[in-house]
Formats: structure tokens, C-alpha cells, sequence
């Protein structure tokens, strides 16, 4: 890709394939029904909000999308529209899921909790391993960070003077 121009987005490139394949003529329903076959149970409105943009594919919709939608429409498209140049099923993954991090990314909140015992941590869900938020320069300098919180947590008039 040349520098300076952004891939499409999810929403976008969902929705070239889907008008690609067919668009109305196509429908929902049919997309919905074929899912059903398959074990999916996805509603016409979440389809539409895929394609509007309006939210992004959860993990529990991944299969579906990956599975069904795209393939179905990847193969009408190639049927209906000459030109179109279809992308891999990684292809699609890996838009899926940086939609799903831009989604993630966007949501307020007040951000891991830090334990007052545990400087420096953070802690995030409990399968995740604690990881650093020190500053890059703080790195690896634990000694030193330790020699200074127990200065700073002297009382005055204890311990060696720096000044």
C-alpha cells in the first residue's frame, strides 16, 4: 500500500463486496437464511449496521462473517462483476479485527486500576500477565526507582541528604 493512503474500512470494503455481489438483489434475508444453515443466528439490522458502519462484528458474529457472508459474497461478486478483485479470507480477518480494535479503542472508562501496592503495574484482565507502564528512560532501572521511593518516603531529617 502506497504511503499516505489508508486502507478501507471494514464497514466500507463490506459494503463494495455486498453492492459487488449484487446488493438488494441479494437481500439480507438470503445472507441471514444462509447463516441459519450454517448455525448462525444473526438479525437483518445487525447486517445493516455492519454495512452503515454503525458498529463492527462482535467475536461471537466472527464466524458467521468469515464463514458465510464473506464467502457467499466474494463468490457472487466474482459471478456478477468482472472487475472485482476478491480478497483472501486472511484478508478479511485482518480488517475484521482492526476494526475491532479501533471499536475497542474508542470506548471511555477510566482505564486499568492500579494497585496501591504495586507501583508501576497495571492490572488488566486476569488471564493477562501485569505489564509495565514505567516511562521507556525507567526501564530496567528498578534499583534506582527503589532508592528513590524509599528516600521520598523518609521522614525529613532522615537518612543521607542529597541536597
Amino acid at each position: 500500500m502506497a504511503e499516505g493512503v489508508e486502507a478501507p474500512s471494514f464497514a466500507a470494503a463490506l459494503r463494495e463486496l455486498y453492492e459487488a455481489a449484487g446488493g438488494r438483489e441479494v437481500g439480507y434475508k438470503k445472507l441471514i437464511s444462509l447463516g441459519a444453515k450454517h448455525g448462525f443466528v444473526v438479525r437483518d439490522d445487525t447486517i445493516s449496521d455492519w454495512m452503515r458502519g454503525q458498529s463492527v462484528p462482535s467475536v461471537e458474529h466472527e464466524g458467521y462473517v468469515l464463514r458465510v457472508l464473506v464467502p457467499e459474497l466474494e463468490r457472487l461478486a466474482a459471478q456478477r462483476s468482472p472487475g472485482h478483485r476478491p480478497v483472501s479470507v486472511d484478508g478479511w480477518c485482518s480488517r475484521l479485527r482492526a476494526a475491532q480494535k479501533r471499536g475497542r479503542s474508542r470506548r471511555g472508562g477510566r482505564g486499568p486500576r492500579v494497585r496501591a501496592d504495586s507501583p508501576g503495574r497495571r492490572y488488566g484482565h486476569p488471564a493477562e500477565v501485569c505489564q509495565t507502564i514505567l516511562p521507556r528512560d525507567f526501564v530496567g532501572r528498578e534499583k534506582e526507582l527503589d532508592e528513590l521511593a524509599a528516600f521520598a518516603s523518609q521522614a525529613p531529617g532522615r537518612g543521607p541528604d542529597y541536597l
